[in-house]
């Protein structure tokens, strides 16, 4: 049912999705019928049909077949996934190949690339990889989503439907406004901060301005860019860690960004919802 093709043109992005993002952040849309999903292809794999079982290797991946009601075709899910009916087959890092093909599913779902010796024998086995990049802002997570349930559902509507999951997302975000303080986010225990093209960065820039100017999760706060904030956000991790020499008078407030981890509406709206509460 499934069968690789080699795309020979570029790839239309999805309707839905605007700004300058490139193909590799997310999956993308580029062929769907009027009465049907099907034939669908996304990052040059076609699909003629809903795989029928699929494994999951990444918790967030996991959750949102959760979330787009698919989570009956789950063969085997990462051993990071808690609380799953289905059985661990590994991780990306490590997956158990032969599980993998014992489960009978047709789809892998990964965030990390797999190894190319564990990709070729999961592959030879009629097993399609697919690597679904991290989104980088709620544009991207909806397309995700879209993407996700035009595949695993088969639902033609699968546009509206993705936007009526995150409908929350944008009211709170509406309701919200935007502050013209300027704001650092610092994400993890390790001082990365929230720079331009992440979802955290994304959000930031929905609600207030972003005072970190560098892209991606990577870069560890500085003393100088602490200090250029009106707010500072750390996460809960830092709470018993000492950062007043880097952050100086700028306050700073304690708040979870494990949402970020498994982005779904709840759990964004909630983040929001704390970030507002102190903008």
């Amino acid at each position: 049912m499934l069968k690789r093709i080699i795309c020979i043109t570029t790839a239309l992005l999805m309707l839905m999705c605007t700004g300058c993002k490139s193909e590799q952040d997310m999956p993308t849309v580029v062929s769907v019928s009027q009465s049907s999903a099907f034939p669908i292809t996304i990052n040059g794999t076609t699909f003629d049909a809903s795989p029928e079982k699929v494994v999951s290797l990444s918790p967030f991946i996991t959750d949102m077949i959760y979330a787009v009601g698919a989570q009956d075709k789950l063969a085997g899910v990462c051993d990071y996934c808690e609380g799953e009916s289905a059985d661990t087959v590994g991780s990306s890092i490590s997956p158990d190949t032969d599980a993998i093909i014992q489960s009978g599913a047709q789809l892998l779902l990964t965030q990390t690339p797999l190894d190319s010796d564990d990709k070729n024998a999961l592959e030879n086995a009629g097993i399609t990889v697919m690597e679904l990049k991290s989104p980088v802002s709620l544009e991207t997570l909806e397309n995700l989503y879209a993407s996700m349930i035009a595949v695993l559902c088969g639902s033609a509507d699968f546009q509206s439907q993705a936007q009526s999951t995150f409908t929350s997302v944008h009211d709170a975000v509406a309701n919200a406004g935007k502050s013209e303080k300027n704001v650092v986010c610092i994400i993890s225990k390790h001082m990365n901060t929230a720079g331009s093209d992440t979802l955290c960065g994304d959000l930031i820039s929905q609600l207030a301005n972003n005072a970190v100017s560098e892209d991606g999760y990577g870069n560890v706060l500085d003393s100088q860019t602490a200090q250029s904030a009106d707010v500072i956000f750390a996460d809960v991790s830092l709470e018993n860690t000492d950062i007043s020499q880097l952050t100086g008078d700028t306050p700073v407030f304690y708040i979870d960004f494990s949402a970020l981890e498994n982005p779904n509406a709840e759990n964004l709206c909630d983040l929001i919802a704390q970030m507002c509460e102190i903008l």
